[in-house]
């Protein structure tokens, strides 16, 4: 059975505003102990995430960590609807994100990575798709 978006999603999801800084959104990945946080910039009706990875490449370009998060470049986040299979979600997108915002009737109910889909889904299916 193909699993859907949201059974497999991760429900933990830590969100800071897109006003905040660097190192605020760091210190809220640290205490939360999360590799990523959701970046809402409800203005614009957008999100975004930062990963530590984009952290360490803020550190490595020299960027102030006490910098907004709106003046440095994130990158935005893809949504899916929650009902959305797996396989459905990767049909859905030429290139699909290292992160997928899951979405129930327009509201945030998790948040899921390339590591989720493929540790919940059949490596046959995904070979198929592939074919």
């Amino acid at each position: 059975m193909i699993p859907t978006v949201e059974e497999i999603c991760s429900k933990k999801i830590i969100t800071t505003e897109i006003n905040s800084t660097i190192d605020k959104a760091i210190k809220k990945m640290t205490h939360a102990d999360v590799r990523s946080i959701l970046i809402d910039d409800t203005k614009e009706r957008n999100y975004y995430i930062l990963t530590v990875d984009d952290a360490i490449e803020f550190k490595l370009q020299n960027i102030s960590l006490d910098q907004k998060l709106s003046e440095v470049k994130l990158k935005k986040i893809q949504t899916v609807d929650a009902k959305a299979n797996v396989l459905e979600l990767i049909k859905s997108y030429e290139t699909l994100s290292e992160y997928v915002l899951v979405l129930r009737e327009n509201k945030i109910c998790g948040i899921l990575s390339q590591t989720d889909i493929i540790n919940n889904t059949d490596p046959k299916i995904l070979i198929e798709r592939q074919s």
